[in-house]
């Protein structure tokens, strides 16, 4: 059974079992406080805290660079992400989905032109 409505769960693996399960006080506190609060509150909750967000996710600044200086920078942003070089005769045959590791760079003669880069 799944538990879609927590006050009316059913379910012991996934119901609140009389501990607190929503904490609306915490909003805008530090993450690491707030961790520390809701395991306190419910040992059956564990808080992973997700900062990837933070990261950047686009560089119009590279519009007009050359592809390898456009290269650099966003391979020393982001090490984790495939650069894919796209020509702009190709821009019909971009990846119709997204891809969250993946920049894609369009270029016409060694320059990157719009759309700017961004990871998608």
């Amino acid at each position: 059974m799944a538990c879609d409505n927590p006050r009316s769960c059913q379910d012991s693996a996934c119901c609140s079992q009389g501990k607190k399960y929503q904490w609306p006080e915490l909003l805008g506190k530090d993450a690491t406080e707030a961790k520390k609060i809701i395991e306190s509150d419910n040992p059956k909750v564990t808080v992973e805290i997700e900062t990837d967000f933070c990261k950047k996710y686009e560089w119009p600044e590279v519009v007009g660079e050359e592809v390898n200086k456009a290269l650099d920078t966003i391979q020393h942003d982001r090490p984790e992400v495939n650069v894919v070089i796209q020509t702009k005769e190709f821009l019909n045959d971009d990846p119709k989905e997204f891809c969250c590791n993946r920049v894609i760079i369009y270029a016409k003669q060694d320059v990157i032109v719009n759309p700017y880069p961004r990871i998608g």
